[in-house]
């Protein structure tokens, strides 16, 4: 997957996310792509919260050069969608949950693509 497939896919939702990361190594868990929260938290006791450290992120992990159309395509197809809404969901969210953060991974294994979110 390419930054031009996650902006083609985001459109306008790309003014939120503050950085698209492309990760070497594998995930241990089999993770391929992951998104993040962070929360505005107060830095330097209490001094202010800077503001590129808060916001969404996006890392990409490496997938096996066997698995690369394969995986290319679910994650164009299914799961940059479901980060879209993701974002969308975050974005419209109380804030006692923007107030902690929240990340969502997306794992390819058999060919089943399946999510999962840490709080």
């Amino acid at each position: 997957m390419t930054a031009t497939d996650i902006s083609e896919a985001l459109d306008d939702q790309m003014a939120h996310v503050s950085d698209v990361s492309f990760l070497t190594g594998h995930s241990e868990e089999g993770y391929v792509l992951g998104i993040e929260w962070t929360a505005a938290q107060p830095f330097n006791y209490g001094r202010g919260i800077h503001p590129d450290a808060s916001g969404f992120r996006i890392d990409v992990l490496p997938v096996p050069a066997a698995d690369r159309a394969d995986a290319r395509t679910a994650l164009r197809t299914y799961a940059l969608p479901q980060l879209g809404e993701w974002i969308n969901q975050a974005l419209a969210a109380p804030e006692t949950w923007r107030s902690s953060d929240h990340r969502r991974y997306w794992r390819l294994a058999d060919g089943l693509l399946t999510h999962h979110d840490q709080h």
